[in-house]
């Protein structure tokens, strides 16, 4: 009888054991995991957390106030990766009437209003960021996209709507004065500037005026920013909401997917591989792209271009903007604040090869709860 009974014992504990044992195989070497959070304020229906970036060892927040609060910068210290430490918060009036992006440069902060236009914050002194010029948005029309700099050239997306027609164009702007930018070109053969490598420039354009959320690749020659020359359109990514680039690949998001793209002939791209699924925004690290969903934030194995793979995700409730600082990942999430994320580069072939079944699985049961 106690033999029977240790026996029972046995095949009760032997597999809890294994299934333990499983489980902290999974998280040991999960590619994502959540290790810290900043709390969001006391009243989150009237702030909402919108726009992410850094600089060194800081972490530059927008939170907006839905006109009831004051739209706030808010500055972290995260020379500890998980545990961002705040250290200013500066508040903007009047409001910024809808955000576009904040773009981040040297000792200036770009933050793209839809009401103010560009406007200019010295960050030389994290403790007291200074308002030092707005860029005057009416002469252009209103501003729809971030502010993409590199090496002191800017390029955005305009927006001009009348009762007549929509239509956009994408402006070139010289930064060298960052007090006083000054127009080098426009032409309405952009779009939304999304990356720019060796003087290319991608772009997500707009199929026609009244189709605008459709969107497809086009790539603009801007050796001389004085004068864009389109040299590309693709339309393999509908609805492209995203591009970013590591060595001679390209990684394109948006409604028809995630795809990679070789562009050791900037000027041609060659699609490789594709995963069928809808993000918003991509970061590239090394073998991994990371992409945020609104409720996910998902690691896709790229190491084969030509087969893509989705190998883990972490549940979120409203994510807006995140940003990748050495091997941690921030994510704003709408009204529940900042979560910091660690990423992991050493996950075994095993754990890959097993976690295309286990997402699946993840899917089935985040299916079950209503958004």
């Amino acid at each position: 009888m106690i033999k029977l009974e240790k026996k029972k014992i046995g095949l009760i504990f032997v597999p809890l054991f294994f299934l333990m044992l499983a489980g902290v195989y999974f998280i040991y070497f999960s590619p994502i995991r959540f290790v810290g959070k900043y709390e969001a304020s006391d009243d989150p229906d009237f702030s909402a957390y919108s726009e992410l970036g850094s600089h060194d060892n800081n972490l530059f927040v927008l939170r907006e106030g839905h006109n009831v609060y004051p739209d706030e910068l808010l500055i972290f210290d995260i020379s500890e990766r998980s545990k961002p430490e705040l250290i200013s918060g500066t508040e903007f009036s009047p409001s910024l009437g809808g955000v576009r992006g904040m773009t981040i440069d040297g000792e200036y902060l770009f933050i793209v209003s839809i009401t103010r236009g560009i406007l200019v914050v010295d960050i030389s002194r994290m403790q007291s960021p200074q308002l030092v010029s707005e860029y005057d948005w009416e002469q252009h029309g209103g501003y729809g996209s971030t502010l993409l700099v590199r090496d002191k050239i800017g390029y955005i997306r305009s927006v001009i709507t009348d009762e007549a027609e929509r239509d956009e164009q994408l402006y070139v702007l010289s930064l060298e004065n960052p007090l006083a930018i000054t127009v080098l070109s426009a032409t309405r053969e952009g779009g939304t500037p999304l990356s720019i490598e060796n003087n290319y420039l991608y772009t997500a354009a707009m199929f026609d005026a009244q189709q605008s959320a459709r969107r497809y690749l086009k790539i603009l020659d801007v050796s001389d920013p004085g004068n864009p020359v389109v040299v590309k359109e693709l339309f393999d990514v509908d609805s492209l909401t995203d591009a970013q680039i590591q060595g001679e690949k390209l990684y394109l998001s948006g409604g028809d997917g995630f795809l990679v793209a070789d562009i050791s002939d900037p000027a041609n791209p060659l699609m490789l591989g594709k995963v069928e699924w809808v993000s918003d925004e991509i970061v590239v690290d090394k073998q991994y792209v990371y992409a945020l969903h609104p409720w996910y934030v998902q690691v896709i194995d790229v190491s084969d271009a030509n087969k893509p793979v989705i190998i883990d995700a972490e549940r979120i409730t409203q994510g807006r903007d995140f940003t990748l600082v050495d091997d941690y990942i921030y994510v704003v999430d709408w009204s529940d604040g900042l979560f910091v994320y660690k990423t992991n580069h050493a996950t075994p072939s095993l754990y890959k090869r097993l976690s295309s079944y286990f997402y699946k699985i993840q899917e089935w049961f985040w299916s079950l709860w209503p958004e």
